[in-house]
């Protein structure tokens, strides 16, 4: 049973969601160096919510670990390589310290699987920006188009677009932190609701972000 003081507080539980990006390539300028390289004037995330997020990202967890827990030593970097967003994970983080030093592991050596492919999201952003741009009327066309534009015919292209939008790799993850919860009373989490933005459909949001590489990034968000 709660006591008085849990019943006028509430229970904070950190989470992150990780939504994957597909970018909006600028076809108004040259490839760079070549057809895989793109100039981008922004990106957008696919369709997700956040109880699905987090249906995702338990299930991908808990398979992992029962690898683990057979004797897979690789689970862990096969998780990673999956969905690198799960590096935030206290297992995650904890498993790859511990595999990595013990210095074995069962990993294929030579060049990874399709590191010559133009990323499936990036086809992606390719057929919806031609349609946007007006140089494809539909996606069919956008799928020719791609043959002139980096070489990927007809069929890779329209197989490469549609197994991106059904893949699992490209479904947002959401993981929650139970053990750097805390409570919080009423009059703070009322603070809190003050202080939060819910965008509607439509609306525009600019925020500053620290780049690891650029400094401060000013970044806006649009929301449909």
């Amino acid at each position: 049973m709660d006591s008085p003081d849990q019943r006028e507080t509430y229970e904070a539980i950190p989470f992150r969601m990780a939504c994957p990006a597909v970018p909006v390539p600028s076809l108004g300028e040259p490839p760079l160096g070549s057809a895989e390289q793109f100039l981008a004037k922004g990106v957008r995330t696919l369709p997700g919510c956040p109880e699905a997020a987090q249906e995702q990202a338990e299930m991908l967890l808990q398979h992992a670990k029962r690898r683990a827990r057979r004797g897979d030593r690789d689970a862990v970097r096969k998780l990673l390589a999956f969905n690198p967003a799960f590096a935030v994970d206290p297992w995650v983080r904890q498993e790859l310290l511990r595999v990595t030093m013990t210095g074995r592991s069962s990993r294929s050596r030579g060049r990874p699987k399709d590191s010559g492919m133009l990323h499936p999201l990036l086809v992606v952003g390719l057929i919806e920006e031609l349609i946007v741009s007006g140089r494809a009327k539909s996606r069919e066309q956008a799928f020719a188009e791609l043959e002139e534009l980096v070489g990927l015919n007809y069929a890779s292209a329209k197989r490469v677009f549609y197994e991106a939008l059904s893949d699992r790799r490209f479904r947002s993850i959401l993981m929650t932190f139970p053990e750097l919860g805390q409570r919080i009373s009423k009059q703070g989490m009322a603070e809190i609701i003050t202080r939060a933005q819910t965008p509607a459909p439509g609306d525009r949001v600019t925020r500053t972000l620290a780049h690891t590489r650029e400094g401060p990034v000013t970044a806006t968000f649009e929301f449909e």
